[in-house]
């Protein structure tokens, strides 16, 4: 086979995948993300706590300590956020998606399924 038509149809197949629900909704999930003034100033202040730990490591052990716990009940709040355990979703249906296709690339190179596929497509999506 001609390597350009296989670029050509790994090209058609990213197009479709565009056009499937769970990229729309990635898509959605990560426009809200960007757009939730809230949730980034979470995000960044939770960065600013890292970096502040970061800088505390090998000092007083106190002051490090209380950043640690400070930086995990931020991050703790991160994920709760609704605006971003959607986007966590969406991620995981589309890699889902994802895994689902390499499997069945893996499968017509192969004959077989990956080692790790084990036949319970509600877990990956389903391979055909």
């Amino acid at each position: 086979m001609d390597s350009n038509l296989m670029y050509e149809y790994a090209r058609r197949l990213g197009e479709e995948i565009k056009k499937d629900a769970r990229m729309e909704r990635v898509s959605r999930a990560r426009k809200a993300y960007d757009e939730d003034p809230g949730l980034q100033a979470m995000i960044r202040d939770y960065e600013a706590t890292n970096a502040a730990l970061q800088q505390a490591a090998g000092k007083e052990t106190r002051q490090v300590e209380e950043l640690q716990e400070k930086a995990n009940r931020m991050y703790a709040q991160i994920l709760v956020h609704p605006v971003y355990d959607e986007m966590q979703k969406a991620q995981e249906s589309l890699e889902h998606l994802m895994n689902a296709v390499n499997a069945t690339i893996t499968y017509g190179m192969t004959g077989e399924y990956p080692s790790d596929c084990a036949h319970d497509c509600s877990k990956c999506g389903g391979c055909g």
